[in-house]
């Protein structure tokens, strides 16, 4: 419930809400909101819900949603989320990064925190900023100070359903989500030498054994010699899946091999849940035969380097990423693609959005100026919405992706992009991927950057030939032969 000025005071009409809330039950109403807006969360049936929404000086009733955690493990599919192309950019210094974002604070509601975590170290950090007004509350084995200047504060809510008494994170949601969206940078990860791809000696298991060839060929449990292995890439054979996997990559581990190729076609195609972040890789025999040859023929010891998989639109299995059941999946499910840390570093084109931007987009979406004022911190000097402020004008905001909404067949609706170029290369070619029945074309289809031009505009026209009965999804993708900056669309009839 949010409160609008009625002829008497909001706060009055929410009391009065409240109190008769209270009257029928003390434990309906659950939380009271004052701050960011009036309002409160409280038990209620469909029933006493609709009555709610009809007195005088209530926005809005909607229920609560339950919603289900996801992954607490995305950093470990991340790690290898690289193509080893980046050479010349860096992350910086953890310093560089604590202070880029020093006076920001960011809250989650989530399921916890775990204090200890390295993500949350404050070494360095600088006093705590003297807007924060919050608290770090004490409970089950969570103390105010496992608090300190980078974990600023915590708290736990009660709730007669759950009798959790403690911020401390027993799940792992809340520490994972906290920690990638603002946790310190990892220990002993550098990301400068990272193009270099450093070279490793490759060791056949074959030749690596402590007397039986054909044990160490498939890298059985103590098969290998540590002396022959330590700090080399290891190279194992599962000819007609011997053995499990899970005992090859244990055995590498024992004698300290720093990576592992794995000749083993059904294992080619499973997910390595059980590696975590080991260099592992499964190559099919046909491939496998070519690596083995290479080492027997190779007039000087065999190398090898480890280059992370760089994953987009494409799952583990070499195939468009999936949804429940295994259909396949649209940028409603993954939005542009699953993420590349070290392609952000070097990604060739970007697109810039900036305060302005979204401004407009509020602009045109409808809100007038002293309703934006209500959402936004403050205004650049001299801030008004366009004239022409129109919900078409909504999907030119300068975003990767491109949303069009309410087009009719026959009908033409145009955006328009702007791109900076921050990479080594002046030109790309624009390659359109459209669904049957959808026309579109890009204006120029060819960008050519300069030292002195590096931010150029293209347009975007859609037209359907036909008309659909379901949203249509298609993508632009800018491509220099170095770089590939993808773009998804979605394209509705409706509004």
């Amino acid at each position: 419930m949010g409160a609008p000025a009625t002829e008497g005071n909001p706060r009055d009409d929410h009391t009065q809400l409240l109190r008769s809330l209270l009257r029928r039950k003390s434990n309906r109403v659950v939380r009271v909101y004052k701050h960011g807006f009036s309002g409160f969360a409280a038990r209620l049936s469909e029933k006493e819900a609709q009555a709610i929404a009809q007195k005088p000086g209530v926005v809005s009733v909607f229920p609560d949603k339950v919603l289900q955690l996801h992954t607490t493990r995305s950093w470990h599919f991340l790690e290898d989320q690289t193509d080893g192309q980046v050479s010349k950019f860096s992350l910086g210094s953890d310093s560089d990064a604590k202070s880029a974002g020093s006076d920001t604070i960011i809250g989650f509601l989530d399921t916890g925190i775990w204090p200890e975590s390295e993500s949350f170290n404050d070494k360095d950090f600088g006093p705590i900023s003297s807007r924060w007004k919050g608290s770090c509350m004490a409970g089950k084995n969570f103390s105010s100070s496992n608090c300190n200047r980078k974990l600023i504060g915590a708290r736990y809510y009660t709730d007669p359903s759950n009798k959790m008494t403690t911020a401390r994170d027993t799940v792992g949601h809340g520490t994972h989500v906290a920690s990638t969206a603002v946790g310190n940078l990892g220990g002993g990860i550098n990301f400068v030498d990272i193009g270099s791809s450093p070279i490793h000696p490759l060791v056949y298991g074959r030749s690596a054994g402590k007397g039986g060839e054909n044990e160490a060929r498939y890298c059985e449990p103590g098969s290998l010699d540590r002396d022959k292995v330590q700090g080399k890439i290891l190279l194992c054979e599962n000819e007609g899946r011997r053995s499990f996997p899970y005992g090859k990559f244990q055995e590498a581990k024992r004698v300290g091999a720093i990576g592992l190729v794995l000749i083993d076609d059904v294992a080619r195609n499973e997910p390595d849940i059980y590696y975590r972040t080991y260099p592992l890789t499964a190559v099919t025999s046909k491939d496998g035969l070519e690596i083995l040859s290479y080492i027997i023929n190779s007039t000087r010891n065999a190398v090898a380097t480890i280059l992370p998989t760089v994953t987009t639109q494409i799952n583990n299995l070499k195939t468009p990423i999936a949804k429940e059941y295994w259909s396949i999946g649209t940028p409603y499910d993954y939005g542009t693609g699953e993420v590349s840390p070290t392609r952000s570093l070097d990604p060739g084109l970007i697109y810039e959005t900036g305060t302005i931007d979204y401004l407009q987009f509020l602009c045109n979406y409808g809100y007038n100026l002293s309703t934006i004022k209500l959402l936004a911190s403050r205004l650049p000097d001299g801030f008004s919405c366009p004239e022409n402020a129109s919900s078409d004008l909504i999907s030119n905001m300068n975003y990767p992706s491109i949303a069009i909404s309410n087009l009719s067949s026959k009908e033409t609706k145009k955006v328009s992009r702007t791109v900076t170029n921050v990479g080594d290369d002046e030109l790309y070619i624009a390659i359109i991927d459209a669904p049957e029945g959808l026309e579109v074309s890009v204006i120029p289809d060819q960008l050519e950057f300069t030292k002195n031009s590096k931010r150029l505009s293209y347009e975007v026209s859609f037209r359907l030939s036909t008309s659909p009965e379901e949203d249509m999804f298609g993508s632009i993708t800018w491509t220099s032969g170095k770089y590939r900056v993808h773009s998804p669309f979605v394209v509705s009839t409706k509004q």
